[in-house]
């Protein structure tokens, strides 16, 4: 459950080894009961499915829901939710 999202927001993470050397990818899913939400949720999992964890790690929640927000003419609400929801997955 993502804490500090007005929609009730679900993310489920799974690493999968992609190699013999041992890279870790990324696999996402999850669900909102808002549909702006999970179109969000569907943007975050579009972008990050199959990338290394390291380079999720390595990610700026907050850089990323400002830039995406801006372009997308979200509330501040949505775009805190969107970083909300990038934190959760790095915690995973």
């Amino acid at each position: 459950k993502v804490r500090g999202c007005t929609a009730e927001v679900r993310v489920a993470v799974d690493l999968r080894r992609a190699d013999d050397a041992g890279l870790l990818t990324v696999r996402l899913g999850g669900t909102s009961d808002a549909r702006l939400t999970r179109g969000i949720l569907a943007l975050l999992v579009e972008g990050l499915e199959g990338e290394s964890a390291d380079a999720v790690l390595q990610l700026d929640g907050k850089v990323i829901a400002a830039a995406i927000g801006s372009q997308a003419g979200l509330t501040e609400s949505r775009i805190n939710g969107l970083g909300n929801i990038l934190s959760v997955v790095q915690a995973q």
